[in-house]
């Protein structure tokens, strides 16, 4: 993964720049996301392939104008990268993908609703602790995204 990815990453997704954005995916990624199926592009929620993604993507982007991805917090791993951010209409939203030996995306998930996110987050991650309030003290955006739960 190349150290610069998440704000290149970032900077496509905001610029609405389909070409900019689908560089990013490997040829045979596997791309799942509940915004697929709501938009009635796939009944699984899941593309298999670079070119459906780019036809995917081009609707999403359409359906979606005002699409801005606001960074909040990034949790690097082995070949793979959380990104939690907030999305359309100011939903938090995340991406966990994993990279390929080329450097692109092969497999991603996209989580997109508070609810879901800060499941994954909690189970993933034991930041956050439904109920007791109390969460890892290393950012504010952490502090945030729990808070948001417990509401």
């Amino acid at each position: 993964m190349d150290k610069n990815f998440t704000q290149q990453w970032l900077d496509a997704w905001n610029s609405h720049d389909l070409d900019r954005i689908i560089e990013h995916y490997d040829e045979h990624v596997d791309f799942l996301s509940p915004i697929i199926q709501q938009m009635g592009f796939s009944t699984e929620g899941r593309i298999y392939n670079k070119s459906d993604l780019k036809e995917y993507l081009f609707k999403a982007l359409q359906k979606y104008p005002d699409l801005h991805f606001e960074l909040l917090y990034e949790l690097n791993g082995v070949h793979s990268v959380v990104l939690f951010y907030k999305s359309v209409n100011d939903s938090f939203s995340a991406e966990d993908m994993e990279f390929g030996s080329e450097g692109k995306v092969k497999k991603t998930g996209s989580y997109g609703n508070s609810t879901s996110l800060l499941f994954r987050f909690d189970k993933r991650y034991g930041l956050c602790r439904t109920g007791s309030r109390k969460v890892s003290r290393t950012t504010k955006a952490k502090r945030n995204i729990c808070n948001e739960k417990a509401s």
